[in-house]
């Protein structure tokens, strides 16, 4: 009986240990695809004028933009459009256009 309880005691600490690296793996895996569906939405959407260095083109470098701006300004700047920038709104979901606005704010 002492067996039984003891085993049963070791598998739900082995469980416990798992399932709190399962949640933490899958916390940084979340991190990196949201860098990484933010560079895909860069590279389908800004590139044309922004460049793939971020150098600019038509549109302002972006290179130090986060240095400049907000996360929330460039969050604006993106949904609404700026100058020549044209409003991405309508062309974008919000958890694109913010994924866009956290990775561009990192850019310091």
């Amino acid at each position: 009986m002492i067996m039984k309880w003891t085993r049963t005691i070791a598998l739900l600490a082995i469980t416990g240990t798992i399932a709190g690296c399962s949640s933490a793996s899958e916390q940084d895996i979340q991190a990196v695809s949201g860098v990484n569906d933010a560079e895909t939405i860069y590279k389908q959407k800004c590139v044309s004028c922004h460049a793939i260095d971020l150098q600019g083109r038509a549109g302002p470098n972006l290179q130090k933009v986060g240095a400049k701006y907000t996360q929330d300004e460039l969050f604006g700047v993106i949904s609404e459009g700026k100058g020549g920038m044209p409003s991405f709104e309508k062309r974008l979901s919000e958890e694109q256009i913010d994924a866009l606005a956290v990775w561009l704010a990192s850019k310091k």
